[in-house]
């Protein structure tokens, strides 16, 4: 692949790789593909498409987010106090609409 660009969820562009050849994308790092990344910036607003991919998965996200956080909090690796009482308070919310037990 000719072109990635890695954004932050302000849909700025904060990296431009250019000769990508398929290899795996280093950890931590979300790229998406881009035909033609050619006359684009660092700090530049990014493709409209690009940032409707990168919003599509926040919901998945902010669930791994949540599950990760109830399962700290269940084998008591960290605490309630490591966390705002206001994101307890949510997490607990949406635990009790699925029918789960608050952690």
């Amino acid at each position: 692949m000719d072109g990635y660009l890695k954004d932050t969820n302000s849909g700025k562009i904060t990296e431009i790789v250019y000769g990508w050849k398929g290899a795996p994308a280093p950890s931590g790092k979300s790229f998406v593909e881009h035909p033609s990344p050619g006359g684009l910036e660092i700090g530049a607003q990014a493709p409209a498409s690009f940032i409707a991919a990168l919003s599509a998965t926040d919901a998945e996200m902010a669930r791994g987010a949540e599950d990760t956080i109830a399962a700290l909090i269940q084998r008591g690796i960290l605490t309630h106090a490591d966390y705002d009482s206001a994101l307890i308070s949510k997490i607990n919310a949406r635990r009790a609409l699925r029918g789960q037990a608050a952690i």
